[in-house]
């Protein structure tokens, strides 16, 4: 319970934070700023029943937030919070099936309901923003996402933001680095040369931002769902066909999931494009795909 709490408190002062700098131009402030004063803050109609939560969820979060504390809450505010953090989960579990399965539009009207009676969840609104992409709903995405998109933001809501924004043709200064940490963490440092020159685009154009954000959301999500890290690779490979980088992971998926021919094509993409150690990484995984389909 104490986990969960400060979980959604989290998620609620990265929602809920209303301060920006506009005179500072760097990401992700900058794009806040400006959807802030554009208003373009999303104002969909949502079901009868859900607008009769909006003062529950008030109350929710007023009890969240005293949680810290579990001496201020009576058993009764503890069993509604249990069961309002029991609700989260099965909504957001419930949500990421029906997204993994195709049926993003269902995903996404349970997650705008819950949204609706709930804005401080963070992670809803980053699986309202998945359902947005599934859909090619970009606009929905970064009205829903640019808001929330400041220095508190989660870097998940954050690296969906960056693709919301570059595929409006925006770019802020700083939003490629940004990215590009997420791609290039510190354990790969021995590597960071050769997928700088094999992997990442050197343009700081819309499109090429678009492609480190879906690389940036495949790479740091890759132990989560497969359905929703194959998404983002796809993207990568829609704009860069042979991305190195990105034709490896999708092997390392092929191979696990037992596809070994598809896996050697996606191999052979890869190393036709690798550069210093991922030669060897790649040219490994290839022979072992190579084995597996021939024997």
């Amino acid at each position: 319970m104490k986990y969960l709490s400060i979980l959604v408190i989290s998620s609620a002062t990265m929602v809920l934070n209303s301060t920006v700098n506009t005179a500072q131009s760097t990401w992700p402030e900058a794009l806040c700023a400006k959807a802030k004063t554009a208003n373009q803050t999303r104002s969909e109609a949502v079901p009868n029943q859900v607008s009769d939560q909006q003062g529950r969820g008030s109350d929710i979060y007023a009890l969240i937030l005293r949680s810290a504390d579990p001496k201020e809450l009576t058993q009764a505010q503890e069993e509604m919070l249990r069961q309002y953090h029991a609700g989260f989960a099965r909504d957001i579990k419930r949500a990421e099936a029906l997204i993994d399965q195709g049926r993003s539009a269902e995903g996404r009207l349970l997650l705008e309901g819950r949204l609706a009676a709930f804005p401080w969840e963070g992670l809803t609104a980053i699986r309202l923003a998945d359902a947005h992409f599934q859909l090619e709903q970009n606009q929905a995405a970064y009205d829903l996402l640019a808001p929330r998109a400041n220095s508190n933001a989660a870097e998940g809501l954050l690296l969906r933001a960056s693709l919301a924004a570059a595929r409006r043709g925006e770019v802020y200064p700083g939003q490629r680095q940004y990215c590009l940490d997420r791609i290039l963490p510190q354990d790969w440092a021995e590597m960071k040369g050769a997928l700088l020159e094999s992997s990442v685009p050197s343009e700081n154009t819309p499109r090429s931002v678009e492609l480190l954000s879906s690389l940036a959301i495949a790479l740091s999500e890759s132990s989560v769902r497969e359905p929703h890290v194959l998404f983002h690779l796809a993207n990568v490979l829609r704009i860069d066909p042979t991305n190195p980088l990105a034709c490896w992971k999708v092997g390392d998926i092929q191979l696990r999931n037992r596809r070994y021919a598809d896996a050697v094509r996606s191999y052979e993409r890869a190393q036709s494009r690798a550069r210093g150690p991922m030669v060897t990484i790649v040219g490994r995984q290839l022979e072992i795909a190579k084995y597996l389909r021939d024997n």
